[in-house]
């Protein structure tokens, strides 16, 4: 590992060790070896890993690869009291997080120490992997979760990333908040969802993102925050009593042809065919922005 760590002499690491040797240094800059590479866990810690803390402020993935992370029975980084640390370029891939039945509280994969003011800013990320989790809470703020799960201080946000994951037994995506805040969000984001989790999604706030795969949830859970322009084309059929539910003045789509039988559809979400989906000018019609940002 090279640098002193500050944001204009970065720690420049291209291992495991130096990776969480630097992302536990208070306020370090922590940046990739330019170039790109990939860290093979099934090499460093192929039976998992322990509880890694970040201190760090910033970590600069230069689109290396993080592949085969193993954890299971507690959550794999943590962001301490105060640190909000700023992702960019740094890629999750073929990750395997198990409960182990247990509570394990405020995020899995990615999660906090429990205390207010801290969080994850993701940048241009790609994540792919499987939760199985096995807890059950009532309350789906309680149960796993693949991202910090968010309160008024304890944020979370993704901005055009990409996430593939598996969802078994009662694992969460990213659960919503009792409090509406701003930086909780994911916006411009390629998700993909598969898996039996029953409410993988719950007061989440989406903006500008495609959402496919296949689900049992009962409902797509959208009124937090400002909810809004997502296309949501997931394979509903075998949900049960299956509703959206979005924030009034919304315009959210919905494939319609993947969507059981009756199904309800909410506020702030309008009903379209899979063929209205390619259909750009009708789109606009309805209100939907169509082209490039």
């Amino acid at each position: 590992m090279t640098g002193t760590g500050t944001q204009a002499d970065p720690y420049i690491v291209d291992n495991w060790p130096d990776f969480v040797t630097a992302i536990g240094t208070a306020d370090a800059y922590v940046e990739f070896l330019e170039g790109g590479g990939v860290i093979d866990m099934n090499n460093v810690a192929p039976t998992g890993i322990p509880e890694i803390p970040v201190y760090c402020k910033s970590i600069k993935g230069n689109d290396w690869v993080i592949q085969n992370l193993y954890c299971k029975g507690h959550a794999a980084f943590i962001t301490q009291y105060g640190k909000y640390v700023s992702i960019d370029h740094l890629h999750f891939l073929n990750f395997y997080f198990d409960d182990e039945g247990k509570r394990v509280h405020l995020g899995t994969v990615f999660g906090n120490s429990g205390d207010d003011r801290q969080g994850y800013y993701f940048n241009e990320c790609q994540f792919s992997g499987i939760m199985n989790c096995t807890y059950y809470d009532s309350d789906v703020y309680n149960r796993s979760c693949l991202f910090v799960q968010d309160n008024y201080w304890l944020k979370c946000r993704l901005i055009r990333c990409a996430i593939n994951v598996k969802l078994d037994g009662y694992a969460v995506l990213l659960s919503g908040s009792s409090y509406i805040h701003e930086d909780n969000r994911v916006e411009y984001c390629n998700i993909k969802v598969s898996g039996n989790s029953p409410a993988w999604t719950e007061d989440g706030d989406y903006r500008n993102c495609l959402i496919s795969g296949t689900s049992i949830s009962t409902a797509f859970d959208a009124k937090r925050g400002s909810s809004n322009f997502n296309v949501v084309n997931v394979d509903f059929s075998n949900a049960s009593n299956f509703e959206c539910i979005g924030r009034s003045n919304a315009v959210n789509l919905i494939n319609t042809d993947l969507l059981p039988s009756g199904a309800t559809i909410g506020t702030g979400f309008i009903g379209v065919t899979t063929a209205q989906l390619k259909d750009a000018a009708y789109l606009a019609s309805l209100g939907f922005p169509i082209g490039v940002d």
